[in-house]
């Protein structure tokens, strides 16, 4: 594990309104990453079920963004005081592609249990969440050492939730397990788990207050009975399920 940089969780209200799919013209890059992971997490993955109904984004490559009620389709995160663009996530890596498809399967493991279909190509139409990686906290959000930004939607109004995961914090480049992590834990953040105490492996254990840090070699989990840190809770109380809060939000796969 790794002290002292940890994720911040940030309490955030939408309207749920969607707007239009955003394309290159109005500040997304559309390259595609990795269409296979796309089209078949079951071939790429190894072994995991294709299909989902509801539609998990991971974006890769810039996106310009701006202040408002955190909406995924037009770029509005209610955490951004200005309009700025997340970088690209590593561009110059020569193994890009491959670290990119590493992380999208961890993230797609992790959330196995669940509806959820993980793509890196941004959907033409239709609601969906997403998770932005790249450039760091303070040069983004003027907030210094931080891996990641999400709004806690406690009661499941914010249609299209968007959260931002770094790729560095503190002068460190979190490992492609942490970034994952981390994304899991942005994920948990849109529906209602709080920050947990105590468990490294706990995929919400990433309390800006508490020692607890996510684990950086090994991926993470939701667990049914993890402690709530009572300084930072905003949704639940002593304890959370967050395998039956994903639930509740995605349905069973």
């Amino acid at each position: 594990m790794r002290g002292g940089i940890l994720g911040l969780v940030v309490l955030g209200c939408g309207d749920g309104d969607s707007g239009k799919p955003m394309d290159a013209a109005n500040g997304q890059d559309t390259t595609v990453i990795d269409a296979a992971i796309d089209a078949d997490p079951n071939a790429i993955c190894g072994g995991l079920a294709p299909g989902g109904t509801h539609v998990l984004f991971l974006a890769f490559d810039s996106v310009a963004l701006a202040p408002g009620s955190d909406d995924a389709t037009v770029n509005h995160a209610a955490y951004a005081s200005q309009s700025v663009t997340v970088p690209n996530w590593r561009p110059s890596a020569t193994n890009r592609a491959a670290l990119i498809e590493q992380i999208a399967c961890d993230i797609r493991a992790g959330l196995d249990a669940f509806n959820v279909r993980v793509v890196t190509t941004r959907p033409a139409s239709g609601g969906y969440q997403m998770v932005m990686f790249g450039g760091n906290s303070g040069n983004l959000f003027q907030i210094i050492g931080y891996m990641s930004l999400a709004s806690q939607d406690c009661t499941d109004t914010i249609a299209n939730n968007i959260g931002w995961v770094a790729d560095t914090a503190g002068g460190i480049t979190l490992t492609p397990q942490e970034t994952a992590n981390m994304a899991l834990s942005v994920v948990g953040t849109y529906n209602a788990a709080d920050g947990t105490t105590g468990d490294s492996s706990d995929c919400l254990c990433d309390s800006n207050v508490s020692s607890c840090v996510l684990s950086t070699t090994a991926r993470c989990s939701y667990h049914n009975g993890a402690t709530v840190d009572q300084n930072t809770k905003v949704c639940q109380g002593a304890t959370q399920d967050e395998i039956a809060l994903l639930t509740a939000r995605y349905g069973p796969r």
